[in-house]
């Protein structure tokens, strides 16, 4: 069986986190994101391998739409206001996308993959380098980071 004509994978994903972000992350089913797309739910399976696949890459997405969100933020701002604008922004992606929030917060730090654990941890170095010119000790950095 041939995928649908334009269902492809970032298809299959994007789709997934606008469900996740309207009806929570663990609505996001095969079935219904399946039911979304408009199509069987064995279709998907030519897309992702399953539900454990698919919530890995949500909380992919999440990761990196939350670090350049964060880096947009503070890329231009000066040492006093970097610390407020992280922050807004941090609360902006809450708001706007907490689905995906919850796939970075509950699902991501479980997850035993390499790409997911790099993209939380370049989160984690971007707000270090905003911490770094109030000089804080290494562990009060990364508690104040959590």
């Amino acid at each position: 069986m041939s995928p649908r004509q334009g269902l492809d994978f970032k298809k299959v994903i994007q789709t997934g986190g606008n469900l996740a972000n309207r009806e929570g992350f663990y609505a996001v089913t095969i079935a219904s994101l399946a039911k979304e797309l408009n199509v069987r739910p064995p279709s998907l399976y030519n897309h992702i391998k399953g539900l454990e696949e698919l919530r890995k890459e949500l909380a992919l997405s999440g990761l990196q739409q939350l670090y350049h969100l964060l880096k947009s933020a503070v890329e231009h701002a000066s040492r006093e206001e970097a610390v407020y604008q992280l922050s807004k922004a941090y609360v902006s992606f809450v708001r706007e996308s907490p689905g995906l929030y919850e796939a970075t917060a509950t699902v991501a730090p479980r997850i035993q993959d390499e790409e997911v654990q790099k993209a939380s941890e370049n989160i984690v170095i971007l707000v270090l380098d905003v911490l770094r010119p109030y000089h804080l000790p290494e562990k009060e950095a990364l508690h104040a980071v959590r």
